[in-house]
């Protein structure tokens, strides 16, 4: 588990809380399930570089993802099985 520090919006205020979780994604989820209206403005994450003396740590910032969620297809009742009729003649007939 990593910690991400998420700056975030509620009510017109900016507000910052740290997330544990596996990825940003994830860290985000969970935050927008503690507070449904919050608007995420920017996820944060403090890493180390392997080997790297002089700059050890490295802050990687991640935008919001998207929570739009596509609305269905309107429901035709009209259900069609595509049929291939070139694909038998591409295969041949089979091999016993």
């Amino acid at each position: 588990m990593k910690n991400f520090q998420i700056q975030y919006d509620l009510n017109g205020h900016a507000h910052n809380e740290t997330v544990q979780a596996s990825n940003p994604g994830h860290a985000q989820a969970k935050l927008l399930q503690l507070y449904p209206a919050a608007k995420v403005l920017k996820c944060t994450l403090a890493g180390r570089l392997a080997g790297n003396i002089r700059f050890p740590v490295v802050w990687i910032d991640y935008g919001p993802v998207s929570t739009a969620r596509p609305e269905p297809l309107p429901d035709d009742g009209v259900r069609e099985q595509a049929t291939f009729g070139f694909l038998s003649k591409i295969k041949g007939p089979r091999r016993k």
